[in-house]
């Protein structure tokens, strides 16, 4: 093994149980604390959601796929890959709209941004990511 890919492994490692121990922090405060379940926070709930399966499952995916190659299909983990770091993008987009929404627009923020709304959002979100995911395995790519 190269001292490159040692390194790079390592980082990997890292950012796996670092981002594994910190969005499992956000995601258990926001259940814990009733006062943290607002809109912006089921934005930043789902993002947490989506980081967290991100570095449990997607990055060590790559890792075994990268030393074990065969043993995971390549499409599965570009799938589980393609699948959380887009929604993680995704959720970035909602939290910014969501935050012009409540600077620009403040006295019709819960006007346009509900309950409903926010679920409306993250749903599609997640139903659009998912098509993107499973795409390769449809073979339209």
């Amino acid at each position: 093994m190269s001292v490159e890919t040692a390194l790079t492994t390592a980082f990997m490692v890292i950012v796996s149980v670092v981002g594994t121990g910190g969005n499992s922090l956000v995601i258990l405060a926001i259940l814990h604390k009733r006062r943290l379940r607002n809109i912006p926070n089921f934005f930043i709930f789902d993002l947490a959601v989506c980081d967290l399966l991100t570095v449990a499952l997607a990055v060590p995916l790559r890792l075994v796929e990268g030393f074990q190659p065969g043993s995971i299909p390549c499409s599965i983990v570009i799938a589980v890959t393609i699948l959380f770091d887009g929604l993680s993008r995704i959720n970035i987009i909602f939290i910014s709209i969501d935050r012009l929404i409540a600077v620009k627009f403040p006295f019709a923020y819960n006007t346009y941004m509900t309950n409903t709304t926010a679920a409306i959002l993250i749903i599609t979100g997640w139903v659009v990511m998912t098509v993107f995911a499973i795409l390769p395995f449809l073979a339209w790519v």
